[in-house]
């Protein structure tokens, strides 16, 4: 339902110019995948808390915050405005694997996940501010990883790219 919604929604932006899109992140993952519709959008990050609440499961921690960002920067849009919002969480079967703060904690991570299969789950949030809905959609996705070494780790964690990504990795890399 929601994928023939948010269809529906960008065919409409694409046919009716006064249809503003707002993406409520900054990431550049985020933009870079919006790019790809060839769509003019806006950026508003939106400022939540991330917290998760206590025995949160994956999916319900990031849908909730893609819906609480598509709200939060709903509304201070105009009517025109349809806001874009999406969170990604690394999860070790309930364990969710957040931004590594360090180092030691980046390697931890990684070793963690060596050699096994893990989850990547997205909750996607579509807010129109002209009918005040919401749409959402939460995807799963099964990661495998390779048994990569601990020189590898080393290397990887230099570069400085774990340290904005949720489980200490960006598959991309």
């Amino acid at each position: 339902m929601l994928k023939l919604s948010l269809e529906i929604m960008l065919n409409g932006v694409l046919l009716n110019n006064s249809v503003k899109i707002m993406l409520a992140s900054n990431s550049p993952r985020r933009k870079e995948l919006l790019g790809l519709f060839g769509l003019e959008y806006s950026v508003q990050p939106a400022d939540v808390d991330e917290s998760p609440l206590e025995n949160e499961a994956p999916g319900d921690y990031v849908s909730r915050l893609a819906e609480a960002k598509a709200c939060a920067v709903g509304k201070n849009v105009e009517e025109s405005c349809v806001v874009i919002a999406a969170d990604t969480t690394v999860a070790d079967g309930d364990m969710l694997l957040g931004k590594p703060i360090n180092d030691e904690d980046s390697r931890k991570m990684l070793e963690q996940l060596r050699d096994r299969v893990h989850q990547v789950y997205t909750g996607i949030a579509v807010f129109d501010k002209k009918t005040n809905k919401i749409f959402t959609e939460l995807v799963c996705t099964d990661v495998p990883m390779r048994d990569y070494t601990d020189n590898e780790i080393d290397e990887y964690i230099a570069t400085g790219d774990p340290f904005d990504k949720a489980g200490g990795y960006a598959i991309q890399h």
